[in-house]
């Protein structure tokens, strides 16, 4: 919960900040395809980071990572989402490029944002909560994975993010919205979905889906010492 709301107040107010702060029109290329999916991601990674340090005991697994990631990713899609609602609803018969916006368009372009918002932030946002685990596991544990998987799983978020959105400003205007949104579930959604089901272990059942999991970059404290070995007999 609490993840759920950082992502839709501190992640989603800083991205609205810097992006503003780019003076890039909201139809802009670098900034809807690459500034604002590096942004977004590098502030909901502080989100997640926030969460897991406080509760950093009770993350024993990167599946847990990947909920916590999930649920900012998904404060983050639901106030995102409050907020383009807002601003198609005020476009409504309004004039944009010689064309009158009908209200049935943006009756679309507001169901397809609602549509998307298992597919978006919440698969982005879980690898990057997965690269956070990696990251304090490290930090409390020498021994484990590679240095550079906390970066590479920040990285396959970010590309995922990048690649959505490259699509979707691609085909819009051409293609209906409802068109493009399933292009990219089935392009972008489906391959990195199976990415991330390796990487928390393969198939699973969601009711079983935080049951111990065997951890190869996991932190355990150790709760006993063996008792200390007796000297050796004095030799006679």
């Amino acid at each position: 919960m609490i993840g759920l709301l950082l992502g839709a107040t501190l992640s989603l107010g800083l991205s609205f900040v810097l992006q503003l702060a780019t003076g890039l029109p909201s139809t802009s290329w670098p900034l809807l395809a690459l500034i604002a999916p590096i942004s977004e991601e590098i502030f909901k990674a502080i989100s997640i980071l926030i969460v897991a340090l406080f509760i950093w005991k009770q993350i024993p697994s990167r599946r847990h990572g990947a909920l916590i990631g999930a649920g900012v990713g998904l404060g983050f899609s639901i106030g995102e989402n409050i907020l383009y609602t807002i601003s198609y609803a005020s476009l409504a018969g309004q004039v944009v490029n010689n064309q009158v916006i009908s209200a049935g368009l943006v009756a679309e372009l507001i169901i397809s944002r609602w549509i998307s918002v298992p597919f978006m932030h919440v698969l982005w946002s879980a690898f990057i909560g997965i690269g956070i685990f990696a990251l304090l596991a490290q930090r409390k544990n020498s021994r484990g994975t590679a240095t550079w998987i906390p970066y590479l799983l920040f990285l396959l978020g970010t590309i995922n993010h990048i690649i959505w959105n490259t699509i979707a400003l691609a085909l819009s205007g051409s293609l209906n919205v409802f068109i493009v949104v399933l292009i990219d579930i089935i392009a972008v959604f489906l391959p990195f979905a199976a990415i991330l089901r390796d990487l928390l272990g393969g198939h699973f059942n969601f009711q079983s889906f935080l049951n111990q999991l065997q951890e190869p970059i996991s932190y355990t404290r150790p709760t006993s010492f063996p008792p200390p070995q007796p000297p050796p007999n004095p030799k006679l």
